[in-house]
């Protein structure tokens, strides 16, 4: 029997038969459920009684010989067919308006044929069947105990008694030994199991609505954290458009300041740290979206053939120009036995290599930072070690818990969130991965990331939309006329300052329901390309693509919104868009878009 657990607190009407009370709607849900469960035990308890009297059956065939022909057709033309009709009406639609009656019938027929049995028997075969029928006893009554409720239990017990006493009344003389003794082993059995059922089914009783309560409250509070996690993800996803609309009007009027400002005047140094805080804010928001996509398993891993080289290669690049203002050489080093080719997530890889060795130049204030690449065994090494300020053990054994650093003066000396390392290890996880440490307070520290190592050939090599001279042409885009649709004035005025300086002729509008005007008034031809903005009021992106697809299907869209997330992107292409950038506008990501697209 199950351990008994804490009573959790019930209102409503008293449940039948049990001290436990639920409210209306639990009760009524309880109810269902418990009607399956009779289904249930009715169909399982029939098959396994319809199984035990055709074995006890073929026993009595042997113990009985003087009424063979009565044994085989009480057995195995009334008893074990009746059993397999009870089973067989329990999966019916009108099972449960009979359920007392069927399940009374089943226990009184099993009764009433093992008396049967002991009438069809002589003394001699009596005294050999005494043992076999109590043991049948036990098997029901411990059927009842398990799987019937406890009128049921008591009604049953009671009719199979009074059967017992009659029958074994009429059919042998209390004063002959033998029949003495099988009367009184059937009133002993059927008494003590009725009495230990009736106990056993309000516990089980208690058990059942216990588990019941338990399911009903784990479903709801799934449910209840499926919602907040829906909620927690929009508010995200609001908050990162939010945020990412003022921070492209900051970044991109930065860029205009420190392009038109003089190389040495102190606006352009300005500038240029408005630039490096803005683009450390961005890093920020993108880490929280990544872990929050992490923890509601919405980040997906692309394997795709990799050339580690050049991946290691633009890793260092990017990590270069920072490096060299903190005065550290940073190098990298590439074992012999590595493969050309890799299957791994190009993005992700670098995301975890360029966030390691961010830290490493961060906590490293002079010396050197070593990005190495080794193949061990079936595994990728990339080992990041730096000559910085290392860590205590106590330190490393909480790294890579969620918003934490080594110690509160890591995050008052150096900045950042504690995010990274947490986003870093959950990557690895989902890539079949793991992130080891080795350090030692003063001495620096050694950063491992170990992947599946899947050597793969090299991927069929994509035909350039343009000439490579023509990605070093101030002016990319001369030539194009660009229609754009955005409702923000400050991210007009930079998008406009940025397509005019790359040599485009652009057109603005304020809403979707303009752009489609525009291109109904003007035609189709009178565009090379659409840069839509996605929440606009009037007409959103989305919609406008719509209708545009209709009226000029051959026009190329392009999808600008401050949302991160991928589902954003696929809707995008879900409507008919041909591509889709993030704001803030990088200028090169949007050239290489625009150019892929002529």
């Amino acid at each position: 029997m199950p351990a008994r657990q804490p009573a959790p607190q019930q209102t409503g009407q008293q449940a039948p038969g049990s001290a436990w009370a639920f409210d209306g709607e639990t009760e009524a849900a309880y109810q269902l459920s418990l009607a399956e469960d009779k289904r249930r035990t009715t169909r399982q308890g029939a098959l396994l009684a319809a199984v035990l009297f055709a074995a006890f059956g073929l026993l009595d065939m042997l113990a009985i010989s003087s009424a063979l022909s009565q044994v085989i057709a009480l057995r195995f033309g009334l008893v074990v067919p009746f059993l397999l009709f009870c089973a067989w009406w329990a999966g019916q639609p009108g099972f449960l308006r009979f359920y007392t009656p069927l399940v009374v019938a089943m226990f009184s027929l099993m009764g009433l044929s093992i008396e049967l049995m002991v009438w069809l028997a002589g003394a001699e075969e009596m005294a050999r069947l005494t043992y076999y029928s109590g043991l049948i006893l036990v098997i029901i009554a411990l059927y009842a105990w398990t799987f019937l409720d406890q009128r049921l239990t008591a009604l049953i017990g009671f009719a199979l008694v009074l059967i017992y006493l009659l029958i074994s009344l009429l059919s042998h003389s209390p004063l002959d030994q033998p029949g003495l003794l099988l009367l009184v082993s059937n009133l002993f059995f059927m008494v003590a199991a009725n009495i230990i059922g009736l106990y056993g089914l309000r516990a089980r009783d208690r058990t059942l609505r216990e588990n019941f309560l338990l399911q009903r409250s784990l479903q709801q509070e799934r449910a209840r954290a499926e919602t907040l996690a829906q909620i927690k993800s929009s508010f995200l996803a609001n908050m990162s458009h939010e945020i990412r609309t003022p921070l492209n009007g900051v970044i991109g009027l930065a860029n205009i300041g420190l392009r038109d400002s003089s190389a040495e005047g102190k606006s352009r140094q300005s500038f240029s740290r408005i630039l490096d805080s803005a683009r450390l804010l961005l890093a920020i928001i993108n880490d929280i979206l990544d872990f929050s996509k992490i923890e509601a398993g919405k980040l997906h891993i692309e394997l795709q053939p990799v050339h580690l080289a050049e991946l290691v290669q633009g890793v260092m690049d990017l990590m270069a120009e920072r490096a060299q203002e903190r005065g550290l050489a940073l190098e990298a080093e590439l074992a012999a036995d590595l493969p050309e080719y890799c299957l791994t997530d190009a993005l992700r890889l670098q995301q975890v290599l360029i966030n390691l060795l961010s830290n490493a130049i961060k906590f490293t204030e002079q010396g050197e930072v070593c990005l190495s690449a080794t193949r061990e065994g079936e595994m990728l090494c990339f080992a990041i070690s730096d000559s910085g300020i290392g860590m205590t053990e106590e330190q490393q054994a909480r790294l890579f818990a969620a918003f934490e650093q080594a110690d509160g003066s890591i995050t008052r000396k150096y900045g950042g969130t504690g995010l990274g390392l947490a986003i870093c290890r959950r990557i690895l996880d989902l890539m079949d991965g793991r992130v080891e440490v080795r350090s030692q307070l003063g001495q620096g520290s050694t950063f491992s990331v170990y992947l599946p190592c899947q050597p793969a050939t090299a991927p069929q090599p994509i035909q350039a939309s343009a000439a490579p001279e023509a990605e070093q042409e101030p002016q990319p885009l001369r030539g194009l006329r660009i229609l754009v649709a955005e409702d923000n004035a400050v991210n007009q005025l930079i998008i406009e300052d940025l397509l005019c300086s790359l040599g485009a002729e652009i057109e603005l509008v304020d809403n979707g329901a303009l752009a489609v005007e525009r291109v109904r008034e003007q035609g189709a031809g009178a565009f090379d390309l659409v840069l839509m903005d996605i929440e606009m009021p009037v007409m959103d992106g989305y919609s406008a693509s719509r209708l545009l697809q209709e009226i000029a299907p051959e026009l190329p869209i392009i999808g600008q919104t401050a949302h991160a997330y991928g589902e954003e992107r696929e809707k995008c292409f879900t409507v008919g868009m041909h591509g889709h950038v993030a704001k803030p506008l990088v200028e090169a990501d949007l050239v290489q878009l625009i150019q892929s697209l002529r």
